[in-house]
């Protein structure tokens, strides 16, 4: 559980980074112990409507999802259930949970990278 007065810090920073910024909107949302702590939308999804931005708009995350795999991949290699040198296919063969968009190639170290 995330104490309330970091939700409530985190909530007002970035409210202000958006206006400091001058970015037209920003959503966030946080998740501990597998509960939502918080679910934030500032600004505008549309500018020229002057549609707000809710908690209900979706946004394409490309590229940002690779910093989230380093972590997590680095975060299992720490708790020593796998290795950077692992191949793919031997790691998540019996992982019913990973649905793969394209059966990763290689290593796990050289797939992070890509």
């Amino acid at each position: 559980m995330v104490e309330q007065d970091i939700l409530d810090y985190y909530r007002s920073w970035l409210e202000y980074r958006r206006w400091f910024l001058r970015v037209p909107g920003v959503q966030a949302y946080v998740q501990a112990d597998g509960q939502p702590q918080l679910s934030v939308a500032f600004g505008s999804a549309d500018l020229e409507a002057g549609t707000p931005l809710t908690e209900r708009h979706l946004f394409r995350i490309a590229s940002h999802s690779k910093s989230f795999t380093a972590v997590a991949l680095l975060r299992l290699v720490e708790r020593g259930r796998l290795r950077l040198d692992d191949r793919w296919p031997s790691t998540c063969r019996n992982s019913p949970t990973v649905a793969w968009p394209r059966q990763p190639s290689g290593n796990c170290w050289r797939t992070a990278a890509e």
